[in-house]
């Protein structure tokens, strides 16, 4: 719900760009070349269709969790990419707008650099924070544990069950494998070695260090981690008898 309104803040921010625009006369004002004219044009329509798809990535992007497991876990590799580049593209628009602040010669520099660029500095606060709490673990679980197509294929397979172990269904576990759905992060039990809890203050953390000297951080609470915690001891002790 939160990435949804989030989307429609840039619908809004859009709209009111685009109106913007066209009650002062900068689309039909001349800039004396027709390049220049076409430039300042491409300015301000650029950052829209930005808002735009930026919207529409941020509205739809919980509907991987519609697909199967293996195909949501194809897709998020997309989606984490799209992250990086809305980032980029936001923040170039920053180094640009500053840019122009600073050629023009203005005499409040500092201030008029924070109201410029503050449509492009809330986008990239919103999709920093989206790499911290979904790319950055899904790509450590793609990399350190080397999924394939094999491994998708043997760990979260429609054929596997899985039980949820918490009220928003972010943490499920079958009998070889714990994940997070919510994420698209999948740890199988036997390449933990232990588990550590990080409280910050801000947000939760939970670390998982790997048997190849590795480790996997993901943003969970202190109940998601005792379930963890209950759920490799349980593991630990079949597999022991």
């Amino acid at each position: 719900m939160v990435k949804k309104l989030l989307g429609g803040l840039l619908f809004a921010e859009s709209a009111l760009i685009l109106i913007g625009s066209v009650a002062n006369g900068s689309f039909a004002r001349d800039r004396g070349s027709a390049a220049a004219t076409f430039g300042y044009f491409l300015g301000i329509l650029l950052p829209i269709i930005v808002n735009v798809f930026a919207g529409i990535f941020l509205m739809i992007f919980d509907s991987v969790s519609k697909k199967t497991y293996i195909e949501g876990f194809k897709a998020r590799k997309k989606q984490c990419s799209g992250i990086v580049l809305f980032i980029v593209i936001y923040a170039v628009f920053m180094f640009f707008t500053g840019l122009g602040i600073g050629v023009s010669g203005t005499d409040h520099y500092f201030l008029t650099f924070i109201v410029a660029t503050l449509p492009y500095f809330i986008p990239v606060v919103i999709f920093a924070m989206m790499l911290g709490i979904y790319a950055t673990p899904y790509w450590a679980c793609r990399k350190k544990l080397k999924f394939d197509d094999v491994m998708l294929n043997e760990f979260l397979s429609v054929n596997e069950t899985f039980y949820t172990y918490s009220d928003d269904n972010s943490l499920l576990a079958s009998n070889k494998i714990f994940f997070f759905p919510k994420i698209f992060c999948a740890i199988p039990f036997d390449q933990i070695a232990s588990t550590k809890f990080k409280n910050i203050g801000v947000e939760q953390d939970v670390i998982f260090n790997l048997t190849n000297g590795k480790k996997i951080e993901i943003v969970a609470g202190k109940k998601q981690y005792d379930s963890i915690v209950s759920i490799l001891a349980a593991y630990a002790q079949a597999s022991h008898f």
